[in-house]
């Protein structure tokens, strides 16, 4: 198999210049675990608080920390005199710290709420801390100096869950469609339901596998092509860092088309129906959102399994096999690149 330098280059530029494009003139650092919400998401939660964006100052830096069951979130003024505008928040939920965090750095980027020096520690004492007006608000530290933003401008609650959806194209690798296993290209889409420390997957995606001359000897050859479309269910979970694992059921649904001739005759075809339910495993890494890499594998079966022969009329009459699909387990398995989308 080869593969064509005109296509993959394009799309490896596509994803460097996507990646480039995640950079924020509004947001220096971000700096938060997997299970939260992504740094595009922060930036267009801050931007919805503003109401004038065009007029802010600066840049602030993010980070935040799990404690146990809760979340510790920092937001700070990027600049020497960053440590005068420290905002500290915690709550059970990242996304409600985030969006809180959001809502404060909105505030130090107006010209008219920064700061004023009043001493060399970054953080507020404990009793700077307001309390919040239900269980289920967002603590907040006030900044040195500065004032903490009234009930009014409070984050309203939020759903639990948000949405992402991504594209990506790699390599598929195959078993049971040929007499040894194939590599082909795989094109995918997902979306993607995000909660606290876990994410559902509903993945579709296509792959066109060849199995390259099959001889039959004394007779002709043939090739077979797998086509097939596929529907991924996944359920992850953050492992270290960036690295996610989730275990998905996949349902392939498609055709395998055989090609066939024999010596000094025409070419002819034959299409079966492919259907084949199986489990995989995922380990997916997200160096820098919104890029991801994906390695996939694991076993399916054939509910349908195409036969492809060369027919002799006779007298008398008999059939030469080229390919049977085993009544076993397969093996599959996938390598992508993609971008995920807030």
């Amino acid at each position: 198999m080869t593969f064509d330098l005109r296509f993959v280059l394009p799309a490896a530029l596509l994803l460097v210049a996507r990646a480039s494009w995640a950079q924020s003139s509004l947001v220096e650092r971000y700096d938060v675990p997997a299970s939260c919400p992504t740094a595009l998401w922060f930036e267009a939660e801050l931007r919805r608080r503003g109401p004038s964006p065009a007029n802010w100052e600066g840049a602030v830096q993010v980070s935040v920390e799990a404690h146990g069951a809760r979340f510790v979130g920092h937001v700070q003024r990027a600049g020497p005199s960053a440590v005068l505008d420290a905002r500290e928040v915690e709550h059970e939920s990242c996304e409600q710290v985030v969006r809180a965090l959001a809502l404060i750095a909105s505030l130090l980027l107006t010209p008219s709420a920064g700061g004023t020096p009043s001493g060399p520690h970054a953080r507020s004492d404990a009793g700077d801390t307001e309390k919040p007006s239900s269980p289920n608000a967002p603590k907040t530290s006030a900044p040195a100096g500065g004032s903490a933003p009234n009930a009014a401008s409070a984050p309203r609650p939020q759903r639990p869950w948000r949405l992402e959806h991504g594209m990506a194209l790699g390599l598929a690798v195959q078993s049971s469609i040929a007499p040894d296993v194939r590599v082909g290209p795989r094109l995918g889409y997902r979306l993607l339901i995000a909660r606290a420390g876990s994410e559902s997957e509903l993945g579709v995606s296509f792959a066109r596998i060849q199995s390259g001359s099959i001889d039959a000897a004394g007779v002709g050859s043939a090739e077979l092509t797998y086509s097939a479309g596929r529907v991924r269910l996944c359920h992850a979970v953050p492992l270290l860092g960036s690295l996610w694992l989730a275990p998905c059921g996949v349902l392939d649904v498609g055709e395998l088309r055989g090609v066939g001739s024999t010596t000094g005759k025409d070419r002819v075809t034959r299409s079966a129906l492919w259907l084949s339910p199986g489990l995989l495993g995922k380990l997916e890494l997200r160096p820098r959102r919104p890029l991801f890499m994906e390695v996939a594998a694991g076993a399916f079966f054939p509910l349908s399994r195409p036969e492809f022969h060369f027919t002799h009329k006779g007298p008398p009459a008999t059939e030469q096999l080229i390919y049977e699909t085993p009544k076993n387990l397969g093996f599959s398995a996938n390598l992508s690149f993609g971008v995920l989308f807030p």
